[in-house]
């Protein structure tokens, strides 16, 4: 079985790979093999999503708006129940807290 990495190809382009293995001590079994794969193309923001500039606090220069301070207070402005009076977290009745947390969780990518 091969295996290894190949660096510094194109994205979602086509190539023809050829391996080679050798061993002081022999090889026992196909030690060239040449096969085609296929590279994944760039990941592109949806054509309808949003842009939020984020920075670090204590950021002097300018800003692009929408602007926020932080990670959370973009995701916390860009959720969609939320208003202006519920600006500092998305708004979740007891009944849907539960599902609001785990949003939460998976938007910001940690756990408890």
């Amino acid at each position: 079985m091969f295996s290894g990495s190949v660096f510094d190809l194109t994205p979602n382009t086509e190539y023809e790979i050829r391996l080679s293995l050798r061993d002081p001590d022999g090889v026992d079994g196909e030690a060239r093999r040449i096969l085609t794969a296929h590279t994944r193309a760039e990941p592109q923001p949806a054509a309808d999503g949003k842009v939020y500039h984020v920075y670090p606090v204590g950021f002097e220069g300018p800003k692009q708006e929408p602007s926020f301070t932080g990670l959370m207070a973009a995701y916390y402005m860009a959720a969609p129940t939320s208003t202006t009076r519920t600006r500092t977290r998305p708004a979740c009745s007891p009944a849907t807290r539960s599902s609001c947390t785990r949003a939460c969780i998976s938007a910001i990518g940690t756990t408890t």
